[in-house]
């Protein structure tokens, strides 16, 4: 179930994406997900939207510890690879792929980037 409200990031045709708090008062705390026709976990991609709860927003998870920012780079990363058409992967050890499912507790290291060893600009 969906706790609290929620915020709906919609990718569209240009390379931009827009992140809001939705008002669609079915995603709020209390209703029955089974009417929103989702397939598997509410938070990932469906139809070119991405639907994060509020909860997940601020609580972060346990593999991420107090690092909410890490958390947050996570659930972005992670449910716009959904976007993409990236499927789950699995971690069995070592360093989690951005598309591995690290909510909870696992083998591997929490890792919220798809390519983290690529040095960017400002790093340089």
């Amino acid at each position: 179930a969906v706790v609290g409200p929620v915020v709906e990031a919609t990718a569209a045709a240009e390379p931009e994406t827009t992140i809001e708090p939705t008002s669609d008062p079915s995603l709020l705390a209390g209703e029955d997900l089974e009417d929103l026709k989702l397939e598997g976990d509410p938070a990932c991609a469906h139809e070119g939207e991405i639907i994060i709860s509020v909860y997940d927003w601020t609580a972060g998870f346990p593999a991420f510890g107090a690092d909410r920012t890490a958390a947050r780079q996570y659930l972005l990363n992670h449910h716009i690879g959904h976007l993409f058409g990236h499927e789950e992967a699995e971690c069995t050890g070592g360093r989690a792929g951005v598309m591995a499912d690290q909510r909870g507790e696992m083998p591997c290291e929490p890792n919220p980037w798809p390519y983290p060893d690529v040095v960017t600009p400002d790093e340089s």
